[in-house]
C-alpha cells in the first residue's frame, strides 16, 4: 500500500480504492487525501504560510467529498460534527 494511507478503514469507512465503481473509488482517494492533510495542518514546524496552503487544500477536497456523496465521511475524519439528515 502506498505510504501516507495508513489509516484506510478509518478515513474511508467502507469505500475502497479497489471498488469497480469510478465514483466510490474518488471519494476514498479524496477521503484519504482529507485524512493525510488533517495530519499535516497537526504539524508544529508548519508556518502561517503552509498552514493556509493545507486549509485551501482541505476546504477544497472536502467540497469534492460533498458533490460525490462522501460529506458526512469527510465530516468524520476533519472532526467536524457530522450533520442530522434532516438538518
Amino acid at each position: 500500500m502506498a505510504r501516507g494511507f495508513r489509516s484506510e478503514a478509518a478515513a474511508t469507512g467502507s469505500l475502497s480504492i479497489q471498488s469497480a465503481d469510478p465514483a466510490e473509488r474518488a471519494a476514498a482517494l479524496f477521503l484519504h487525501r482529507i485524512d493525510r492533510l488533517v495530519k499535516m495542518r497537526a504539524m508544529p514546524q508548519l508556518d502561517d504560510a503552509d498552514r493556509r496552503l493545507v486549509d485551501h487544500a482541505l476546504y477544497s477536497t472536502y467540497w469534492d467529498c460533498a458533490r460525490l456523496g462522501a460529506r458526512p465521511r469527510a465530516r468524520s475524519v476533519i472532526g467536524m460534527p457530522v450533520a442530522s439528515p434532516t438538518g
